[in-house]
């Protein structure tokens, strides 16, 4: 497996936003590229100081729109995101990234002309040998023989039952919420987080959880809760890690920003 993350052409289809003309719409021509977007919403109500809209963006003198927007509310919002973390930001040149509790977006190029937003491969910029991260590795040794499906290079598989019998809904919660193109593969099957040598484990995870780890995300189960599937809030973690010893506290975009309105233009910085 490449580590590679995959977006299905319906989900290119489903953050295609609006298009118009408006002179007040349309970031100053001589911007630098996506250094400038101007809102085409209002921003998403939300109980942490962050905006979340779609934008419309100048690249090389070609105007885009960049729909965090549009995107988090066609594939499954609050449940798969969870509340935005930060406001627009460029990590390098050439993407515009924003970061939520449950995960990353980055809108940057297709490598055909075109430009979409990519669900960023968390976990592997975590535990999976990325960007610097401690390579966790894949289970080699641990399979289900559950009912589910296979999915990937790895040999594990995606279904409703843990390793051991219980009744989970992993592969119902995959399916609805996109399946591999949002999540990835999978590197473990869905089993007791034990921690135990030979396993693949988040040392910042408590352990006596059911889990499974994804390149893109980590589900958990939890019986007693309201929503006994739900992933973990490795938005935060990739943030601490990315900005270690608090340093994401003194950056604007992770800092309180006030709501923005439609037609306000509004600044992407370079961290």
């Amino acid at each position: 497996e490449d580590g590679v993350v995959y977006v299905a052409d319906s989900f290119n289809h489903r953050v295609q936003a609006f298009q118009t003309s408006l002179p007040s719409l349309v970031p100053p021509s001589d911007a630098e590229d996506l250094a400038i977007g101007v809102a085409l919403t209002g921003p998403l109500e939300s109980p942490l100081p962050h905006n979340l809209a779609d934008y419309r963006v100048r690249v090389s003198g070609r105007l885009w729109t960049l729909g965090f927007r549009s995107f988090y509310e066609s594939t499954g919002g609050l449940e798969r995101w969870g509340w935005p973390i930060s406001d627009p930001l460029r990590e390098d040149a050439e993407s515009v990234s924003q970061y939520f509790q449950r995960g990353v977006m980055d809108w940057a190029s297709d490598g055909r002309g075109g430009r979409q937003i990519y669900p960023r491969p968390v976990w592997e910029f975590i535990g999976g040998g990325r960007g610097g991260a401690p390579d966790l590795g894949v289970e080699s040794d641990v399979f289900s023989d559950q009912p589910g499906d296979l999915v990937g290079d790895w040999g594990h598989r995606v279904s409703n039952f843990a390793i051991d019998g219980t009744e989970i809904g992993f592969k119902d919660f995959f399916d609805r919420l996109g399946g591999r193109p949002m999540f990835g593969a999978p590197r473990t099957d869905a089993r007791l987080d034990t921690g135990l040598s030979g396993t693949l484990f988040d040392p910042t995870a408590p352990r006596g959880v059911i889990r499974q780890y994804f390149q893109n995300a980590v589900f958990e189960y939890v019986a007693a809760a309201l929503q006994p599937v739900r992933l973990r809030l490795l938005g935060d973690e990739l943030r601490n890690r990315r900005y270690p010893n608090g340093a994401w506290r003194t950056l604007a975009p992770f800092a309180r920003s006030e709501p923005i309105s439609k037609a306000q233009q509004i600044s992407f910085p370079r961290l």
